[in-house]
């Protein structure tokens, strides 16, 4: 809980310096406590440009370098705080009833285009009064719109509106217009029928650039302003990862670019010369930047290298530096500088000196092949200590999604998500501590290897995906590694949906924690913001027209052959997987007479986000397995 998570870096336009954030968890006050940091690009200690209780964060540089405009929640609602590096306290810019979503410095520097959503009218709050609460479902949509601010007068001009949920934008070079991202409400289905628009900054008519099936997303202008680069599933409504795809700002057929990556792009910049595109990417276990080339079909060529995982980055108005936050299985996240020319990554602060005064276990990839002959690759942590030859207890450890994966970075699925790594549901490094190895599969249906190894689990829950983790168990078990009567299971979201089938298949485990599970696809249907897209995607139809197929991959069905002691943890107000899910796995363990545990975390939706629950999230887990792992009697 003391580890301090870095995001955001942002070099600035001259290459100089390089802001990031700094996020601490503080147990008082129970929340994470982001603020905004400086530090030289030559190096030097790094400085603290705020220090608000609060959460500081998503800092961008002035196009002059002069100023610094981040988001921050000290007065309410997140909004646009302007800081003059010559000195003074922040400025605040916007005055968003609703809060500001994200925010963008117009090339002039004079303006800032930002996302945020209408405040309530009085009549709203009115009949908001009168009806004391009363929420009505998929009515009234606070969409988000594009707005512009004056720098100076703080006046503000929307220039979307209407029946468009705005997502994300960019500015063009001239300043003089936006291509910006939208879907027709925040409803996250509706997330996969976003599409590309441009409007004039100063408002006028939008017009549409890139309409089609499926999601597309993230625009971002080439410094001569002839394209849009924009992350697309290209026009197909199905699962699949994002892809790169080039437009032009009048719109036409999108060319799709570096085809042959077939991997899930995340955050990607163009070069200075606009010949070139940095993008972030998952390639197996390792987190890399590649550089491509967007002439003809464009080709990616590896940046990065190392046993390493890099995620946020920058680059200087020249093209010739980029800021990363880079991490490794030893190293929590931390600001790095290399040159474009080449990459020779130069740490340029140390974030968390604590780390040098632990002790940590080793984590390596491994590889073996599942039960049908496909490859799968995944991680171990092997206990503080270790010695070849001798057994140690395991836990495995299955990654959310199913499109989630484990990576090499300090947490194992930190790479993967903007949260703090407290976050992690397991503590994997104090249980190496404890003289546990961890084994972390990636099975069939996770990101980082391809189109097909992404979609090889549909229509197939439980089954080959379940093979791939029980036959990399099986690996450690000839390796030497793991002892197979101190056995332990754990997951979150889609880890919980495995470890609560896996249990219901085999008692092989000892011990099961399971997060935010679902153990019942056929209802969770019904309880899910994400409804059609699990069932068109993994299982092809809607229950009641699938019901034999949902069934087969819902642990309730086989919940008579459970005997696995069970922790089972879940948050309040989880929308993703709503607690009737976790309710129907604990009445199956207290109908068999299992030993169980069900912790419910106030206030919390999917992920544990408050420090003092992730605390406590995470000694439950720390101490479930010690009671029934390590401190079981061996059978």
């Amino acid at each position: 809980m003391r580890i301090k998570t870095v995001t955001e870096v942002q070099i600035s336009p001259d290459g100089t310096r390089v802001l990031y954030v700094m996020s601490t968890p503080n147990i008082e006050r129970n929340e994470h406590d982001s603020d905004i940091w400086m530090v030289a690009a030559d190096g030097g200690e790094p400085i603290r440009l705020t220090a608000s209780p609060k959460r500081d964060m998503a800092p961008r540089w002035s196009p002059d370098g002069r100023s610094v405009a981040f988001l921050s929640d000290r007065e309410g609602a997140p909004n646009i705080y302007v800081l003059n590096l010559a000195g003074g306290e922040p400025e605040k810019l916007s005055s968003a009833d609703a809060g500001v979503q994200q925010f963008a410095w117009a090339p002039d520097g004079k303006r800032i285009a930002f996302t945020s959503a209408a405040p309530q009218t009085e009549a709203d709050k009115k009949t908001s009064n009168e009806t004391a609460g009363v929420i009505v479902i998929d009515e009234k949509f606070s969409r988000a719109a594009l707005r512009v601010i004056d720098v100076g007068s703080k006046s503000v001009k929307t220039v979307t509106g209407g029946d468009r949920h705005v997502n994300d934008f960019s500015w063009s070079p001239d300043g003089t217009s936006l291509a910006f991202s939208a879907q027709p409400t925040p409803r996250v289905p509706d997330a996969s029928r976003s599409d590309l628009f441009v409007v004039p900054a100063d408002s006028g008519p939008v017009r549409s650039v890139v309409t089609q099936d499926g999601p597309d997303g993230s625009p971002k202008w080439s410094p001569d302003g002839s394209w849009i680069a924009f992350l697309s599933s290209g026009g197909l409504n199905e699962l699949g990862e994002p892809a790169l795809y080039l437009v032009a700002p009048g719109g036409g057929a999108p060319r799709q670019v570096a085809a042959e990556l077939d991997r899930g792009i995340g955050n990607f910049e163009w070069s200075a010369g606009g010949k070139e595109i940095f993008l972030g990417t998952a390639l197996g276990v390792r987190g890399a930047i590649l550089r491509v080339s967007v002439e003809g079909g464009g080709t990616a060529t590896p940046f990065t290298s190392g046993d390493r995982v890099h995620s946020d980055f920058s680059l200087s108005r020249d093209g010739t530096r980029m800021a990363v936050v880079v991490q490794d299985p030893r190293t929590p996240p931390d600001v790095y500088l290399t040159q474009t020319a080449s990459y020779r990554p130069t740490r340029l602060a140390r974030s968390n000196p604590l780390v040098d005064s632990l002790s940590l276990g080793e984590i390596e990839p491994v590889r073996w092949k599942s039960k049908d002959g496909m490859e799968i690759e995944g991680l171990l942590l092997t206990p503080v200590g270790y010695e070849r030859g001798k057994r140690y207890p395991v836990l495995t450890y299955v990654h959310g999604g199913p499109g989630g994966v484990f990576t090499l970075g300090f947490g194992p699925q930190l790479g993967a998500a903007p949260f703090p790594l407290q976050a992690e549901p397991y503590p994997v490094q104090v249980f190496a501590n404890k003289g546990y190895a961890v084994f972390m599969p990636n099975p069939r249906g996770s990101s980082g290897y391809g189109r097909a190894f992404y979609r090889a689990n549909m229509k197939d829950w439980g089954h080959a995906d379940f093979q791939d983790i029980m036959t990399g168990l099986d690996h450690l078990v000839a390796q030497g590694i793991a002892d197979g009567d101190r056995l332990g299971m754990m997951g979150w979201s889609y880890g919980g949906y495995m470890t609560s089938w896996t249990i219901s298949q085999t008692d092989r485990f000892k011990a099961a924690s399971v997060g935010a599970g679902l153990p019942n696809l056929f209802s969770l249907h019904g309880a899910t913001d994400i409804p059609d897209a699990l069932a068109r995607d993994y299982f092809g139809d809607r229950p009641w027209k699938a019901k034999e197929l949902y069934e087969r991959s819902s642990a309730i069905y086989f919940a008579q052959n459970i005997k696995t002691p069970t922790l089972i943890q879940h948050g309040e107000k989880d929308e993703r997987v709503q607690l009737s899910q976790a309710w129907e796995l604990y009445r199956a363990l207290e109908a068999n007479d299992v030993p169980r545990l069900f912790v419910v975390y106030p206030r919390q939706g999917h992920l544990i986000l408050e420090p003092k629950q992730q605390r406590d999230m995470l000694r439950r887990n720390l101490e479930w397995f010690t009671k029934w792992v390590q401190e079981r009697p061996r059978t």
